[in-house]
């Protein structure tokens, strides 16, 4: 599954009337100790580096690695799709 900037916005606009709750519930779904951060990266188009970031400011650490978060997004992208696809 493609994870570039472009395959992100086709999917946010597509989950255009999908509630921000349903998408959090994916993301939880996929992992419930950071699916806010996966849903924020989702939302925002944010990278590893900018959640670190957003999550440092905070005084908060990420506690995934670089290499799991992406794993984790791709999982949540997928889930994401197979939900659009169900319910379409």
């Amino acid at each position: 599954m493609k994870q570039s900037r472009q395959y992100m916005m086709e999917l946010q606009d597509q989950c255009a009337d999908v509630p921000d709750a349903k998408l959090l519930e994916l993301a939880n779904q996929i992992d419930q100790s950071v699916g806010y951060l996966l849903f924020y990266s989702f939302k925002n188009s944010a990278s590893y580096e900018t959640v670190e970031r957003r999550e440092a400011r905070q005084g908060r650490v990420v506690p995934l690695s670089r290499n799991v978060f992406y794993i984790r997004r791709r999982r949540y992208l997928d889930s994401i799709q197979r939900y659009l696809t169900v319910t379409v």
